[in-house]
């Protein structure tokens, strides 16, 4: 009983007097509006220097893709902040694992950065990579789903939840990149009902890390089946493949 009052007269003080607002990244205080500490927003790690023009994976200089080489995406390009390492690596861990919703604002914004502003005249809506029912009931909720939400706000472009996971696939980590691909076959369909609002638009859609490009693969095949003309992709993170 006492704790459950000092609780009460905590949340209280809280209402009366709200605690100044901390760094993301790392729990500083902050002042006016931003969510960051601009040592925390330097060190964060950015795609820079020659890209993938498919993938968006960094390359060295002249070197052509190997995880793009000989696949047939069915998405046409994709672009990621930056590697999943770091200050991205933690942030995609709690708005995935640890109910950090209220991430996802910032994640939008710093994805917003890295497309080129040209996309936003040809895309014409955003679609989040959907989680299976399983999943949604255990988490709570889709981050996708909130990346994707946010980025509509910051582009003016609608969120349209056109797809839908039929199949409970288990967790891709730990999995080969075939294995993954098998993983994801036939795991996504377009929602009945919607399949008028895609018919010849140019599609982005919204995930949080990309791997080996499977998930997307999987979901722009499916929306490319169903009369859309482009699927393009955005993550906040993507991984450095080695095999």
């Amino acid at each position: 009983m006492r704790y459950r009052l000092r609780q009460l007269w905590h949340s209280c003080l809280d209402l009366l007097f709200p605690p100044p607002p901390r760094c993301f990244f790392c729990q500083r205080p902050l002042s006016g509006q931003s969510q960051i500490w601009l040592a925390c927003l330097q060190s964060i790690s950015h795609a820079e220097g020659p890209l993938c023009r498919r993938c968006g994976r960094p390359l060295p200089a002249q070197a052509p893709c190997t995880q793009c080489m000989g696949k047939n995406w069915a998405f046409s390009q994709a672009r990621s902040v930056g590697p999943y390492a770091g200050q991205l690596r933690l942030a995609v861990h709690r708005l995935k694992f640890h109910n950090r919703k209220d991430s996802s604002r910032l994640l939008a914004r710093l994805m917003f950065q890295s497309i080129e502003a040209s996309w936003w005249s040809e895309v014409h809506a955003l679609v989040p990579v959907p989680l299976h029912s399983e999943r949604m009931r255990q988490r709570g909720y889709n981050q996708a789903q909130l990346l994707a939400y946010e980025l509509s706000i910051l582009s003016g472009r609608p969120m349209l939840q056109l797809l839908e996971r039929i199949l409970p696939t288990p967790a891709q980590t730990g999995l080969s990149q075939r294995q993954r691909r098998l993983n994801m076959r036939g795991a996504f369909r377009v929602v009945a009902e919607r399949q008028q609002e895609l018919q010849g638009k140019c599609l982005l859609l919204v995930d949080d890390v990309l791997t080996t490009g499977s998930t997307l693969d999987a979901c722009a095949r499916a929306l490319r089946q169903a009369g859309c003309r482009e699927v393009r992709a955005v993550t906040v993170a993507i991984t450095d493949l080695e095999d």
